[in-house]
């Protein structure tokens, strides 16, 4: 990963990882997410889930 400064432009991309109805709330869902940040050069800076 690399570092990242004042001025870099930093796009992210988010991707659906699973996704359930919630059991005690109907209606609801719990989603699980990875999202990915890279600087405009295409340099990872950043993967959270």
């Amino acid at each position: 990963m690399e570092p990242v400064f004042v001025g870099d432009t930093l796009y992210a991309t988010s991707r659906i990882l699973h996704k359930r109805r919630s059991r005690s709330r109907p209606g609801n869902g719990i989603v699980t997410v990875e999202t990915t940040g890279t600087k405009a050069t295409g340099e990872l800076v950043v993967v959270f889930e």
